[in-house]
C-alpha cells in the first residue's frame, strides 16, 4: 500500500457525497506536498491500460477510480455527466436539481436520452400512477422545458422516447451544437412549436439527422407540411431525415392542398433537380420510410413491397430508402436504449 494513503476500514460511503452506496473504503490522501505531482507524472503506460477498461466495462472500473481517489474525480468531473440517460419524471427531476446545484461547474452533457417511463415499468407510470394522462403529459412537459435549457449548450444528440401519447414541444431554446435529433413514440404532430411563423434566429442550426419513429396524430395531411416548414426554420441545415408512421398518401393527392410525399420529393422538372423539400433543406441528402406495424407481418411486409416499388419508378431529388418494417411484438424503447448505449455518442 501507497505509504501516502491511508484506508478507513468499515467506513462506507455515503449516498450524499455523490460516491453512490457502494460497499467498500474510501481511500483518502494524506496532505503531503508532492502527492498530486506524483499522480500527474504517472507513468502514461499504466494509465492507459486502466482508462482503456475504464471504457468498455459499462463504466465500473471509471466509478470505482472516481470513489477511491480524489485526483481521478477531480480530473473526471468535467465528463462524469457527459452521455446521461434518464427514465421517467423523477430521475429528470433529480438530475435537473443536480445540475442546477453547482451551476459553477455545470459538467457538459453531450448526449441525452430521455424516456417518460421508470426502467421498471412497461405500462405504467409509476411516480403518477394515480394522476390522469393529462396532468402526465403536463409533467413531462415542464420537466422537459426545464431542463433542456440547463444542456442546451454542449449537447450534440438527443434522443427522447415517450411510450404514451405526448406532445412534444421543444422549448424555446437554442440548441447551437445539436448535430442528431431523434424522437421515438406516438407523439404530436409538430416537433417544434414555432409552426405560425420562423423564429428569429434557427434553433437548431447544426442539426444534420432527424429521426422521427412512431404514431402521429394530427388533424389533417397539412400536419407534416407545418412540421416540414418549421424545421426548415429551425433546422435549415438538415441533411438526413428519416421517418417512420407518416407514410400516408405517398401516390400522389388529388386534392393539392394535401401533403404528398411523393409529390415533395419530386423534382420540378425544369433540370434544375430541386424539389420542394430540397427547396426546404437544401443540404438534404437523404430520407428514409419504415412502414407502420400492422396486425400482421404480412401487411407489414406487402406495404414494404408497395413503397419500395413506387419510389423506384419515380424520379426523386434526393437519396430515398425504404426500411424494413417493424412489428407490433417488438420492445421499441429497449431496441432503442440498447442502440444508444453501445453508440460512440452514447
Amino acid at each position: 500500500m501507497d505509504i501516502n494513503t491511508r484506508i478507513v476500514p468499515g467506513r462506507r460511503p455515503s449516498i450524499l457525497n455523490d460516491s453512490k452506496a457502494y460497499n467498500i473504503p474510501h481511500t483518502y490522501s494524506t496532505v503531503f506536498p508532492h502527492r498530486q505531482t506524483v499522480m500527474v507524472e504517472f507513468p502514461v503506460e499504466i494509465w492507459e491500460p486502466i482508462f482503456s477498461l475504464a471504457c468498455t466495462d459499462d463504466g465500473r472500473t471509471g466509478c470505482s477510480l472516481s470513489l477511491v481517489s480524489k485526483f481521478i474525480h477531480k480530473v473526471s468531473a468535467p465528463l462524469r455527466y457527459q452521455s446521461v440517460l434518464l427514465e421517467g419524471i423523477t430521475q429528470m427531476s433529480s438530475f435537473l436539481r443536480v445540475m442546477k446545484g453547482n451551476p459553477e461547474s455545470t459538467p457538459k452533457v453531450e448526449c441525452l436520452l430521455l424516456c417518460d417511463r421508470s426502467p421498471d415499468l412497461c405500462h405504467v407510470d409509476k411516480e403518477s400512477c394515480s394522476d390522469t394522462p393529462q396532468a402526465l403529459s403536463q409533467a413531462w412537459r415542464a420537466v422537459l422545458h426545464e431542463l433542456l435549457p440547463v444542456v442546451s449548450h454542449y449537447l450534440r444528440t438527443l434522443t427522447v422516447f415517450t411510450h404514451a401519447r405526448r406532445d412534444f414541444l421543444l422549448p424555446d431554446v437554442s440548441l447551437p451544437m445539436l448535430e442528431e435529433l431523434i424522437i421515438h413514440g406516438d407523439c404530436e404532430d409538430r416537433v417544434t412549436h414555432q409552426t405560425l411563423g420562423s423564429p428569429p434566429i434557427p434553433l437548431l442550426p447544426s442539426l444534420l439527422r432527424l429521426h422521427v419513429e412512431g404514431r402521429t396524430h394530427h388533424p389533417g395531411f397539412n400536419g407534416v407540411a407545418d412540421m416540414l416548414l418549421s424545421l426548415s426554420h429551425s433546422a435549415p441545415s438538415l441533411a438526413h431525415l428519416t421517418i417512420w408512421a407518416l407514410m400516408f398518401s405517398l401516390a400522389k393527392s388529388p386534392d393539392p392542398s394535401r401533403f404528398s410525399w411523393l409529390t415533395a420529393l419530386k423534382p420540378y422538372g425544369d433540370g434544375s433537380g430541386r424539389s420542394w423539400l430540397t427547396d426546404l433543406f437544401p443540404a438534404l441528402r437523404s430520407v428514409a420510410f419504415r412502414p407502420l406495424p400492422r396486425r400482421q407481418d404480412n401487411d407489414s411486409r406487402l406495404v414494404e413491397e408497395i413503397l419500395r416499388r413506387i419510389l423506384s419508378r419515380a424520379e426523386l431529388a434526393v437519396e430515398v430508402d425504404v426500411l424494413k418494417a417493424g412489428s407490433l411484438e417488438e420492445d421499441l424503447y429497449q431496441k432503442v436504449k440498447r442502440a444508444w448505449l453501445r453508440s460512440p455518442s452514447g
